[in-house]
C-alpha cells in the first residue's frame, strides 16, 4: 500500500439538485504530479467493546455505527479551494439542501479503498495570511464510513 494522494484519487460527487449551480458533477484530488496534500477518515464509534464488572465477568458489544468524519488537506492556493468553497456556500445558503456529498478514494488500478457517503462541511476552513502559503483542513461530517 502506498501513502500519497499521487497513488490514489479522491472523488467528490456532488449531488444532483447541486449540479447545475456548482456547473460540477464531481471533484477530483490526487493522482499527479508530486501531491503533498492529504485525505484521512476516522470512526465516531468503536466497533467492538468491552464492558465488564467487579465479578470478573464481561461482555463484548458491537456498533453498527458508521457515522464520522473526513478530512481533506489541500494547500490554500489549490484551485480546488474555490470549488469547495462554492460548495460551502451553496449548502448554507439553502434551505432545500437535504443529501451530502459522497466521497470515494480509490487507488491507482480503480479500486475503491475508502466511500465516506452523505458528508457535509463541518465549517469553512481558516485561513492564515502570512509571508508564505499555508493549507486549509476541510473537514465533513459522514453519515456513513464503508472501508473496503
Amino acid at each position: 500500500m502506498k501513502y500519497s494522494l499521487v497513488d490514489y484519487v479522491l472523488t467528490i460527487s456532488i449531488p444532483q439538485k447541486l449540479r447545475s449551480a456548482l456547473g460540477l458533477t464531481t471533484i477530483s484530488v490526487g493522482g499527479e504530479g508530486t501531491y503533498l496534500d492529504s485525505f484521512s477518515f476516522s470512526m465516531n464509534t468503536d466497533t467492538w467493546s468491552i464492558n465488564g464488572d467487579n465479578t470478573g465477568s464481561y461482555i463484548h458489544t458491537k456498533s453498527l455505527d458508521r457515522t464520522g468524519s473526513s478530512e481533506l488537506v489541500l494547500n490554500q492556493l489549490a484551485p480546488k479551494v474555490i470549488q469547495l468553497t462554492r460548495l460551502f456556500n451553496l449548502y448554507f445558503s439553502s434551505d432545500v439542501i437535504d443529501e451530502g456529498v459522497t466521497m470515494t478514494l480509490s487507488d491507482a488500478d480503480s479500486n475503491t479503498v475508502v466511500t465516506c457517503s452523505d458528508c457535509f462541511i463541518k465549517k469553512l476552513p481558516n485561513i492564515e495570511i502570512q509571508g508564505t502559503p499555508t493549507t486549509r483542513r476541510w473537514t465533513f461530517n459522514c453519515g456513513k464510513i464503508v472501508v473496503n
